[in-house]
């Protein structure tokens, strides 16, 4: 199932929630069509070799390099973008991909 979702692809999974720091869950949700979000580690360096970068460039690159580590090794969790029609959305959501009970319509077994 990860390796489908690391080839950049949209998938459709059903999964159930879970939050420790809450103490809450075990909703059923299912998503229709996502991708799975990767930060690229390549984004953070610099990209910039042919020219200078703009001020607002180098703003972006600040911030990004700021940007805390969502620890997905420790809590073994996944961010996924959902799509509507194939078109990216803004929505962000956290899953954990044991978690899941039906990948592209298929049951997952652990």
């Amino acid at each position: 199932m990860l390796a489908t979702m690391e080839t950049g692809r949209p998938f459709s999974l059903t999964f159930v929630t879970y939050d420790r720091k809450r103490k809450c869950g075990g909703r059923i949700e299912d998503i229709a069509e996502a991708v799975l979000l990767h930060r690229d580690p390549e984004s953070t360096t610099d990209t910039f070799a042919n020219r200078p970068a703009t001020p607002h460039e180098k703003k972006v690159q600040q911030l990004a390099e700021l940007r805390r580590d969502p620890g997905h090794r420790k809590w073994y969790t996944r961010n996924i973008r959902l799509l509507v029609n194939g078109h990216p959305t803004g929505e962000i959501r956290k899953i954990h991909p044991p978690l899941v009970a039906i990948f592209n319509q298929k049951i997952v077994v652990a």
